[in-house]
């Protein structure tokens, strides 16, 4: 197979790689972007090719990368967007599933905040946040089918902090109207049978 018009695209977690040179300033080609963020970003080190090689990568391996673009991390905004925007987002996703089973399915503001914060404080970023979502709507999936006239099921923060259960909101049930039975004008009861036979 030829690999000419072939990019490969390597990325991993390097938490503990310093930069032997941190006042590097020239380069070229993408990684002059990666110094436009490095000014936004104080105390952010440019890391070069020898930093992986000191970190225990491979001359042989670190030679076919020639551009090196260092990501920052995540801010408490950004994972919350994360959750919120893409049409495709772990969010949207468990509402369409719910949408299908007849209901639907909101996630209280409050609570993807406090998603997005503990997913700050513990480090896990947005890799954690189809495991904590799912933890949350676990149970409705399984409850939802043996629930009737659950128009909307709302997943609250409280379901976080104090393990309380998600809220169902049921359809108001369906007035019956009474049914009277009109008198013909030529009926007559039994009794009024009577006294016209006297």
């Amino acid at each position: 197979m030829s690999k000419k018009n072939v990019l490969f695209i390597a990325g991993g977690a390097f938490g503990s790689i310093t930069s032997a040179d941190v006042n590097k300033k020239s380069s070229i080609g993408f990684a002059e972007s990666a110094h436009v963020i490095d000014e936004k970003h104080e105390g952010v080190k440019k890391l070069e090719a020898k930093d992986f090689i000191k970190y225990g990568m491979t001359q042989e391996l670190i030679g076919r990368f020639p551009v090196i673009v260092q990501l920052h991390q995540l801010t408490e905004e950004e994972i919350y967007k994360i959750m919120t925007e893409p049409k495709n987002s772990v969010v949207e996703q468990y509402k369409n599933l719910v949408k299908h089973m007849g209901s639907e399915l909101n996630f209280d503001d409050e609570l993807l905040r406090k998603i997005a914060s503990d997913a700050i404080k513990t480090g896990t970023g947005a890799r954690g946040l189809r495991t904590v979502i799912e933890s949350l709507v676990e149970n409705i999936i399984y409850e939802l089918p043996d629930k009737k006239d659950v128009k909307k099921v709302v997943v609250h923060k409280g379901m976080m902090e104090n393990h309380e259960a998600a809220r169902y909101i049921t359809s108001p049930a369906p007035i019956k109207e009474k049914k009277t039975r009109k008198r013909q004008n030529n009926a007559t009861t039994p009794s009024e049978q009577e006294n016209t036979q006297k």
